[in-house]
């Protein structure tokens, strides 16, 4: 099977690689980014595709480097440092915080849920530093802000401009992706498509998108998965993307094998034959 198998909503035809321009680097602001309006947009268009050719290398690489990814925190390292090979992403912006700057890059950012508690906390979270305040609160602000829908608050910080999200999950058991899998990434849909219903009600569900990255030592997927990727597909921003190392997992008697042979050379006694 192939490395990298893509759920693109949104989009016809063939997807073209765009080459990254050259950017700029600390100490000189870089042009804006243009996310794009309505569903998609041409600008936001062009950036997700440049993302998803970084999602695409990461699993590329844990195919020919499987034992490089060990737990799902090394995959979300993996993905945010090649989200910062994208020069849009990694150039520092002024925010909304007179004199400081501010990068699109973050983890762990906290969402105020619909009772106002910090409780959604996507893997990683893109936002654009001009709408970013590190000195406010969320809480002690209005809904609205400079006239725009506020979309995303979290502890200590706010921010109000266009949102993309990931949310991961790394499997490593030799069975591939089972049903707690499945169970695990609906909890995360769940959590995404609430947050999608609090913007609606904003008139804001244009200003998020979310990527579900999922990733597999061994190349299996249960059934049902077919049917959640429907589900998931049913909403026009969000994208699944599933990689997989491909391993093939040893037997149970060839591991015992070797692990008799290495005692017996730890002994000094010649390994059993082949």
């Amino acid at each position: 099977m192939s490395v990298v198998r893509m759920v693109r909503m949104g989009r016809t035809g063939t997807k073209e690689r765009i080459t990254p321009t050259r950017g700029t680097f600390v100490g000189r602001i870089a042009a804006t980014p243009a996310w794009g309006d309505g569903q998609i947009g041409a600008g936001m268009d062009e950036l997700l595709s440049r993302i998803e050719d970084k999602i695409e290398g990461v699993a590329s690489f844990y195919r020919r480097v499987p034992g490089a990814i060990l737990t799902e925190d090394d995959l979300k390292c993996f993905l945010f440092s090649r989200l910062l090979e994208v020069d849009e992403l990694r150039t520092p912006r002024p925010t909304l915080s007179p004199g400081v700057l501010g990068t699109m890059v973050h983890t762990e950012v906290s969402w105020l849920d619909e009772d106002g508690r910090l409780s959604k906390k996507p893997d990683i979270t893109i936002l654009h530093p001009k709408d970013l305040s590190i000195f406010q609160d969320p809480r002690e602000s209005n809904i609205f802000d400079r006239g725009q829908p506020r979309i995303a608050l979290s502890k200590g910080f706010r921010f109000s401009g266009k949102a993309i999200i990931f949310e991961v999950k790394f499997i490593r058991g030799k069975r591939g992706v089972i049903q707690p899998h499945l169970k695990a990434v609906r909890k995360d849909l769940q959590k995404v498509t609430g947050l999608f219903d609090q913007l609606a009600r904003i008139g804001a569900e244009d200003e998020l998108f979310c990527y579900f990255v999922i990733f597999s030592r061994v190349d299996r997927l249960a059934a049902g998965f077919a049917e959640l990727k429907r589900e998931i597909e049913q909403h026009p921003r969000c994208r699944v993307i599933f990689g997989t190392a491909g391993v093939t997992w040893p037997a149970k008697r060839q591991g015992v094998r070797i692990a008799r042979d290495r005692r017996g050379a730890t002994a000094g006694s010649p390994p059993s034959p082949a």
